[in-house]
C-alpha cells in the first residue's frame, strides 16, 4: 500500500483511528497466509504489540485487518494496516505485560512490536504515523485504572452502559481520553466515553460520574 496522505479525507482517517481504538482482534496476513491475531496498543508509542508465530516474523509482507470482517449493514468498517514487525524481548519490554493482562490465553511463541507503515479504509490510503498516536493520558492511566478496578460491580455497570455488554468479573486493562478497555472472558471490550476527556483530571471526573 503506497501512502497518499494528501488524498485522504480526514473523515476516513478519523474513522480508521476509531476502528483501531475499538478493536483488539483481527486477522494477520503474512505473505497471504491468514492468522487470527490479538493485540494491544502501546500507550507510549502507538505501536501495536502482538504475539505471533516465528514464521510471521520471517514474512516479507504483513498486513493486519481490523476487525476480521467488514459488516457494512452494521456500520462496521475494516481497516487494513501494513506493518513493520519485529520481535521484542518480553522480559525487557513492559508492553508485553500489558498484552498478557489483556489476552491471558494468547500463547503464540513470540512477542512482536509493529509500527504501522500505511493504512487503507474504504479505498482511501494514509500514512501509518497518522494512525499511531501515543496515549495523551499515559501518565494518568494508572490512576484511571485503579479507580475503575476499585469497584468491580460499578465497573460492570459502567461497561454495560457504554458498550451494551454485561461483563461478569470485568477488569479494566487500558484507559485513554476516549474511554477504556475491559477484559472479559471472551476477549477485550471497548467502552467509549460520551465525549473525549480534555486531560487526566477531566478523565477522572468522567469516571467518577460513570461509577457513582
Amino acid at each position: 500500500m503506497s501512502p497518499l496522505p494528501s488524498d485522504t479525507p480526514p473523515r476516513a482517517l478519523e474513522q480508521a483511528r476509531r476502528v483501531l481504538r475499538c478493536h483488539r482482534e483481527g486477522v494477520l496476513l503474512s505473505d497471504d497466509v491468514a492468522h487470527p491475531c490479538r493485540f494491544i496498543i502501546d500507550p507510549a508509542t502507538g505501536e501495536l504489540i502482538l504475539r505471533v508465530g516465528r514464521d510471521v516474523l520471517l514474512a516479507h509482507e504483513v498486513v493486519l485487518h481490523v476487525p476480521e470482517e467488514e459488516t457494512p449493514a452494521a456500520g462496521v468498517a475494516s481497516v487494513q494496516l501494513l506493518l513493520d514487525l519485529h520481535e521484542t524481548d518480553a522480559d525487557a519490554d513492559p508492553a508485553c505485560d500489558r498484552h498478557t493482562a489483556a489476552h491471558p490465553g494468547d500463547d503464540a511463541p513470540a512477542f512482536a512490536r509493529a509500527a504501522i507503515v500505511s493504512g487503507r479504509l474504504a479505498g482511501e490510503v494514509f500514512e501509518g504515523r497518522d494512525v499511531m498516536a501515543p496515549n495523551q493520558l499515559a501518565r494518568g492511566e494508572r490512576a484511571m485504572l485503579a479507580r475503575l478496578n476499585e469497584d468491580r460491580a460499578a465497573l460492570r455497570r459502567a461497561a454495560l452502559r457504554l458498550s451494551g455488554l454485561d461483563i461478569p468479573d470485568p477488569l479494566a486493562v487500558a484507559a485513554d481520553r476516549f474511554g477504556f478497555d475491559v477484559r472479559a472472558a471472551f476477549g477485550v471490550v471497548r467502552a467509549e466515553f460520551d465525549r473525549p476527556a480534555r486531560d487526566a483530571d477531566d478523565a477522572l471526573a468522567i469516571l467518577e460520574r460513570l461509577l457513582s
